[in-house]
């Protein structure tokens, strides 16, 4: 569920630049927040919050999402990206 929706998302919004990846500017890099690492972020704050009940549905829905960025894009790895010198 979390992949085919991630999937549809990526598809509709962001293809289309309806919805702009996150960056974090930190001078002169700055930090993609892909959502693979917003969704681990996410299930930590989560379990951190609730150990005992972390419903398995969720955890392979946030999963999908994780996996979606990591096999269907090349840049996944790319965490860190220079800014760019603006003139």
């Amino acid at each position: 569920v979390g992949y085919i929706s991630s999937k549809i998302f990526s598809k509709y919004l962001i293809e289309r630049g309806r919805v702009d990846s996150i960056f974090i500017d930190c001078g002169k890099w700055k930090l993609h927040m892909h959502h693979w690492i917003l969704g681990g972020i996410f299930l930590l704050i989560v379990w951190f919050i609730d150990y005992l009940y972390l419903p398995r549905f969720f955890v392979g829905a946030v999963l999908g999402i994780m996996a979606h960025d990591i096999y269907d894009f090349n840049d996944w790895h790319k965490v860190l990206v220079k800014n760019e010198v603006k003139q």
